[in-house]
């Protein structure tokens, strides 16, 4: 979450955004709609800086396993600012599990363009329908498959 600040008085700590705007950019751990953990930083530190995810992930696990129960299932959900060989082998060691939304590289098209119909799969729910299809992914640097999935619309 991007936070402007171009109209403040006051703008102590105040850097340039992605979006070109003079702000802060916290990394917040969201459950239930609620922040239950959050760093301020900021505007040039970008999703996936430094060490911060890694730490917060790993603090509220630790908190989770500790004050509820340790063989709790824990799913991780993020966006592709955290899409990381580094972060999904922090999440694995953990122990949890995790679903991440991944960019559109030219493999993944080039991939999805070459598949027939038949390996294509539906999901319909009410009135929404998406085709969807499953296969292993990984970036050209990574040791590591990971399972992707990749949604079309329809409806």
């Amino acid at each position: 979450m991007v936070m402007s600040n171009d109209e403040a008085l006051k703008r102590h700590g105040v850097k340039v955004t992605y979006n070109k705007k003079k702000g802060f950019q916290p990394i917040q751990i969201i459950w239930n709609g609620k922040i239950v953990d959050a760093i301020f930083r900021s505007g040039d530190k970008h999703s996936n800086y430094g060490r911060d995810v890694k730490l917060m992930v790993t603090n509220i696990v630790d908190v989770i396993r500790k004050r509820y129960r340790k063989d709790v299932t824990i799913i991780l959900s993020t966006d592709s600012g955290f899409f990381d060989e580094k972060n999904f082998a922090v999440f694995y060691k953990l122990g949890i599990r995790f679903v991440c939304t991944g960019k559109m590289y030219d493999d993944v098209k080039e991939h999805v363009k070459s598949q027939l119909i038949d390996d294509w799969f539906e999901y319909e729910k009410v009135q929404n329908k998406w085709e969807y299809l499953e296969f292993g992914f990984r970036c050209k640097s990574w040791k590591k498959f990971y399972r992707a999935i990749y949604t079309h619309y329809c409806y």
